[in-house]
């Protein structure tokens, strides 16, 4: 059952990455602009091109997602021994006809969840228009 588990897990984090990211965690990546994104979830944290940066709030989200999941399945918080996310990216940023920031991405991520047995990985590409509310 673990296994299965671990798998999902690993398959969950580019999905939510991709299909339901914050909107700070889309703001933060259009102001760091293109790029690869490394995050290393349980350390709590990221580089993005090989510079250190502020993790994502995306990184608290799916971990918090992740020790419910392993609570209710009553897997041992032990058994996780790493998850990181990697993300090569493009964001084109314009404006949208109401004059709001509009950015488009195109998302490649990589997953990997690591048990004390074996490493799960899941890859994911996508394209995301999106218009972003700013608050200064």
């Amino acid at each position: 059952m673990g296994r299965k588990v671990f798998q999902d897990f690993a398959h969950v984090m580019c999905q939510k990455f991709i299909e339901s990211p914050s909107n700070l965690d889309l703001v933060m990546l259009a102001i760091l602009g293109s790029g690869r994104l490394e995050l290393d979830i349980l350390a709590g944290r990221a580089t993005h091109n090989g510079t250190g940066t502020k993790p994502l709030p995306f990184s608290a989200s799916w971990l918090a997602w992740v020790k419910e999941r392993m609570a209710a399945s009553e897997i041992p918080e032990s058994l996780l021994k790493s998850a990181s996310l990697r993300v090569e990216y493009d964001v084109e940023l314009s404006r949208s006809p109401m004059g709001m920031l509009a950015c488009q991405f195109k998302f490649a991520c990589t997953s990997l969840v690591e048990a004390p047995d074996k490493k799960y990985t899941a890859t994911m590409k996508a394209e995301k228009g999106i218009c972003l509310t700013v608050y200064l």
